[in-house]
């Protein structure tokens, strides 16, 4: 059985120096009850290349319930086309393929800024006094040779009418023809930062769900920061808060009695169409030889992430091995039977909503 791994990322995004170099760190859990050989590599997106990020000590042994952090450093090079990029640390068991055991960390952003303008030179002080000398040269032969001993009276130039004054605030220059420039829709509600991407000859991209207890609908995070310069038709790809409701239960009905031998099937519905992964946990009731049971003193299986549903209809699963010990142990405790199972939603980013599908069932002697 592949090691089910759990990776979080550190931060959300990777700060350059002027040198253009950072680093971040990923930490990955083995939650399983044995040691295995994680081997930890860097997944970029869209116009990144990997030779700019490096991973220390890539392959390591985690032991049980263990986690271990991996540093990845980034060196953009000085040419490299400024822009908003996205990484995933990945991580897979060293004795499977990658296809196999890998899992994804949440999205890290990595912001390549437009290089500054080149500082305009400064002119000399003594060139401006030079020129004054010429300027005062120039006057003195005119003086001289223009008949009157002095030159005419100039005309006055005409004023200008319209346009801006000389001292006035100069504006940016406009996008080159068939670009327009990014507006900001970070905090707006998603129907209002749509109308305004198309209103700007843009359109709205992939959204990205995040939980949020309080999330409305609204806008988190732009991948193509405000005021840049994108062609026209952009699809524009954001993150979005959200609310969630809990998973409902399909089958069995809880509370209900099944054979001891029965490998019951879990399956529930989510009325959010975005969510695709659920964390589970299965723990059993133990009692002792005189009464007195309790819940949780047994867990059978750490939560785990389940594979995506299609649409909203489509059931979700968990097939749930049976682990009872009805007789009892050398501590005087048994199974009663009764087992506890919670299914929560997670985010993408790997947030347990706490937002959980709680119930029981019972395994008869």
């Amino acid at each position: 059985m592949s090691t089910q791994w759990v990776i979080t990322a550190a931060a959300e995004r990777i700060t350059l120096d002027a040198a253009k170099k950072g680093e971040t760190t990923f930490t990955v859990t083995n939650p399983d009850r044995r040691a295995d050989r994680a081997v930890f590599d860097v997944v970029v997106g869209d116009g990144a290349d990997p030779a700019w990020f490096s991973v220390e000590d890539p392959q390591r042994l985690i032991k049980p319930a263990a986690s271990a952090s991996y540093l990845v450093k980034a060196a953009v090079p000085a040419g490299a086309p400024p822009g908003v990029y996205e990484i995933q640390g990945r991580v897979f068991s060293a004795d499977e393929a990658p296809e196999e055991s890998s899992v994804l960390s949440p999205r890290v952003l990595l912001e390549v800024p437009v290089p500054p303008a080149p500082a305009k030179r400064r002119i000399p002080w003594w060139v401006f006094v030079v020129a004054g000398l010429v300027v005062l040269v120039i006057a003195t032969v005119i003086w001289l040779v223009v008949p009157g001993g002095k030159p005419g009276t100039p005309t006055p130039s005409p004023t200008p009418t319209g346009g801006t004054s000389p001292t006035g605030p100069v504006s940016a220059a406009p996008p080159a023809a068939g670009y327009v420039v990014m507006p900001a829709i970070v905090g707006m509600s998603l129907p209002d930062a749509e109308l305004l991407l198309i209103n700007q000859g843009l359109k709205l991209g992939t959204v990205h769900y995040r939980y949020a207890p309080s999330g409305n609908h609204t806008v988190y995070i732009q991948y193509v920061p405000p005021q840049y310069t994108v062609r026209k038709g952009t699809a524009i790809e954001i993150d979005a808060l959200e609310t969630i409701n809990p998973p409902t239960l399909v089958s069995p009905a809880a509370e209900t009695h099944l054979a001891r031998t029965a490998r019951p099937r879990i399956e529930w519905k989510q009325a959010e169409t975005w969510e695709t992964r659920w964390s589970v946990q299965v723990t059993y009731e133990r009692c002792g030889q005189f009464g007195g049971c309790q819940v949780g003193a047994k867990p059978i299986s750490t939560p785990e992430t389940l594979r995506a549903a299609t649409t909203v209809t489509s059931d979700r699963f968990y097939d749930v091995p049976p682990n009872l010990d009805f007789n009892t142990g050398g501590d005087g405790l048994h199974d009663s039977g009764r087992v506890y199972y919670q299914v929560c939603p997670v985010d993408l980013y790997g947030n347990n909503t706490q937002r959980c599908l709680s119930f029981s069932l019972y395994l008869d002697k």
